[in-house]
């Protein structure tokens, strides 16, 4: 059928990689189609141009023992790991006046959240990070600390007698709401790691565990990203040397409406 099924390399047979051609591809032509730079090349996320001397870039990470959201709901990783406090280097935190322990802001253009700060030379001074998989409201008594509840979804089965041995009352803060979804205008993942945001210390009126986000703002926020796609008004001002390319209209549907 024409497909890859190998290379041959020193005499001998390898499978490769999973691509069509088995290799590794440095150049993707099929990014051309579209007005993308076949080539590896950097661009730079346009809010970060406009950032203020006092904001800072949220990126997030996985703490060791857990993958995703769904381990919060397994006692002996979240015995380990069940508080996610917002990782700042020690230069910023004295700006704010802010020490390990403390309760600090977190706002974005969509929300804001409340956690408490880990001073740490392990994070540049310009970036916070938050541990994502915390702070739940669902997955389960335990995910949400809602041992005793045996109402709605958690009244069928057996009880775990294991959960009487939970000592901990922290479940963290959920960092997601405060994540613009913002779309990566090539592979369309989320963007995780370039949300503008300023951190302050908390104020009388905010409290731990506090994180809530604006729907609507969420969805300007997208539609925004969108504009750097290949059919948006700023995609050939972000490509400049694309300035070749055909358009948008030029982009060949495959059968079935996948690009």
């Amino acid at each position: 059928n024409g497909k890859a099924i190998g290379v041959r390399r020193e005499g001998k047979n390898c499978v490769g990689f999973p691509t069509g051609n088995r290799l590794i591809n440095v150049r993707v032509d099929q990014w051309a189609d579209y007005g993308f730079n076949p080539m590896p090349t950097f661009k730079r996320i346009p809010w970060h141009e406009a950032m203020k001397e006092d904001e800072l870039i949220l990126s997030t990470f996985k703490l060791n023992v857990h993958k995703q959201s769904r381990t919060a709901a397994v006692k002996w990783l979240a015995e380990i790991a069940h508080s996610n406090p917002a990782w700042m280097n020690p230069e910023t935190a004295a700006k704010l006046g802010v020490k390990t322990g403390d309760l600090v802001r977190v706002e974005s253009a969509v929300g804001h959240l409340v956690t408490k700060a880990y001073v740490t030379e392990g994070i540049h001074p310009k970036v916070v990070s938050i541990p994502t998989g915390f702070g739940h409201w669902e997955y389960g008594r335990l995910a949400t600390l809602k041992l005793k509840d045996k109402k709605g979804e958690y009244s069928h089965g057996a009880d775990d007698p294991d959960l009487n041995n939970v000592w901990w009352d922290d479940k963290g803060v959920h960092p997601n709401n405060i994540i613009p979804v913002v779309a990566d205008p090539i592979g369309g993942s989320q963007g995780w790691y370039d949300t503008v945001v300023k951190v302050t210390k908390a104020g009388p009126n905010d409290k731990y565990g506090d994180s809530e986000g604006n729907w609507e703002k969420h969805v300007a926020a997208y539609k925004e990203t969108m504009r750097y796609a290949y059919t948006g008004d700023l995609h050939r001002k972000m490509h400049p040397e694309m300035a070749a390319w055909a358009g948008p209209d030029s982009v060949k549907h495959k059968a079935g409406g996948g690009h």
